[in-house]
């Protein structure tokens, strides 16, 4: 069976760097990553997006390049970064074998049509001894915050399982994939300012790729009690600073033998 197709987030990318913290949540988790790579070898993103994590990078001294699916999102990164970014699906990477020695993937491997897939591709054209650097969110549930609440009960509502936390699956996919699992770091926590508003527009508009391939009337069935109660609370429009946490998975491709 074919692997489902790769999420492509061309249909947000004028506004992917507004709802996902833009240069400044790329200074934080770059500035995280820059404090574990070699800084004299280059880096491949995977997943390069509109390029804030590796312009934090490139900013450190570090010499970057980045794939990415998605045109309207090269063209962002391109606009950060020159000519070091190019079209392509991670499951299929236009890079030859054992050729590159350092590669980070951010916030990434949920939307690939295939982890495992992805993965073993990625380990591939590392060179024996590099390092892949896999960052996702970590599991930070807090039952007295209403946004984390109102996010739990819409997945919850359409099966979807907890989208944080899941570093500790892909280092399990990560082993048959060709790579050994060498630790796992947090990545925090990063401060940034939202409110309730803020995240019922997120409902609103969809822009959460796990929200588009639900169907119209699901969604609004789902999602409308949920904005509405958001809407009621009297602290509705209030800024809040609140803390964000990532971890890093660190994997290794096996070195030389004799080496």
């Amino acid at each position: 069976m074919d692997a489902p197709e790769s999420i492509s987030f061309e249909r947000i990318a004028d506004r992917y760097d507004a709802t996902r913290g833009g240069e400044e949540r790329g200074e934080q988790i770059g500035g995280d990553l820059a404090k574990l790579l070699a800084v004299d070898q280059r880096v491949l993103e995977i997943g390069v997006g509109t390029g804030v994590i590796s312009l934090a990078l490139q900013r450190r001294g570090f010499g970057v390049a980045g794939v990415d699916i998605s045109a309207a999102m090269l063209a962002r990164a391109r606009d950060r970064l020159g000519p070091r970014v190019a079209q392509a699906d991670a499951m299929r990477l236009p890079i030859p074998d054992a050729s590159v020695d350092q590669v980070i993937a951010v916030w990434v491997l949920h939307a690939v049509g295939d982890p495992s897939v992805t993965l073993a591709e990625i380990a591939r054209v590392m060179r024996p001894g590099g390092r892949c650097y896999v960052v996702d969110g970590k599991s930070t549930f807090d039952p007295s915050n209403a946004a984390d609440v109102a996010y739990r009960e819409i997945e919850e509502s359409l099966g979807i399982d907890s989208r944080m936390g899941r570093v500790h699956m892909y280092a399990e996919l990560a082993r048959p994939a060709g790579f050994e699992v060498e630790r796992v770091v947090d990545s925090g926590p990063h401060m940034f300012e939202s409110s309730l508003a803020h995240v019922a527009n997120n409902f609103v508009t969809r822009c959460h790729s796990w929200m588009w391939d639900v169907a119209d009337d699901v969604w609004e069935r789902v999602s409308a009690p949920v904005i509405d109660r958001l809407r009621a609370r009297p602290d509705f429009n209030e800024i809040v600073e609140r803390e964000g946490w990532q971890e890093i998975l660190v994997l290794r491709t096996p070195p030389k033998a004799g080496a």
